[in-house]
């Protein structure tokens, strides 16, 4: 099983369960243990970061803050140029734009989302172009018809 996307955080479940349904293969760092079928799960972010094939996306669903933070700098020294980190967790334009120049430095692209949980999946992404080309095939499993509401910090706050 060849595994390029992982979450991070027991609230991704709702999108683990998804995505594991339409046929991807998941990795899944759930601080509490918990266990999908078919998804494998690991014990935290970096050993789940050290198990993705290039290109990674790592999905980041953590309360906005501190615990993302953390989660980014776990995960991004894992990771080579090209790869996706992915937060939807929910945060700030100015969060995004911080953590989009951040990992710029190291070729590492960042996207911002946000969830919708209601009547589904209602999914809205915020970053470069080449971010959410390699973050759309998950999208279109996630939430059909998706929304790519522009650069870094657009995916947080989408205009109404």
């Amino acid at each position: 099983m060849t595994l390029h996307i992982g979450f991070v955080g027991s609230r991704c479940r709702p999108l683990v369960e998804r995505l594991a349904q339409s046929g991807h293969a998941i990795a899944w760092a759930a601080p509490d243990g918990e266990a999908i079928v078919g998804v494998v799960a690991f014990s935290n972010a970096v050993e789940l970061a050290r198990a993705l094939v290039v290109p990674r996306v790592a999905w980041l669903d953590l309360p906005t803050g501190f615990a993302t933070e953390l989660a980014i700098q776990d995960v991004w020294p894992e990771f080579s140029p090209g790869d996706v980190i992915v937060d939807s967790g929910g945060g700030t334009v100015h969060d995004a734009n911080r953590r989009a120049a951040s990992l710029a430095s190291a070729n590492i692209r960042f996207v911002d989302a946000r969830t919708v949980r209601e009547n589904g999946i209602a999914l809205f992404l915020g970053g470069d172009a080449a971010a959410i080309e390699i973050v759309a095939p998950y999208a279109d499993a996630l939430a059909p018809g998706w929304t790519h509401c522009g650069g870094p910090g657009t995916g947080y706050t989408p205009a109404p």
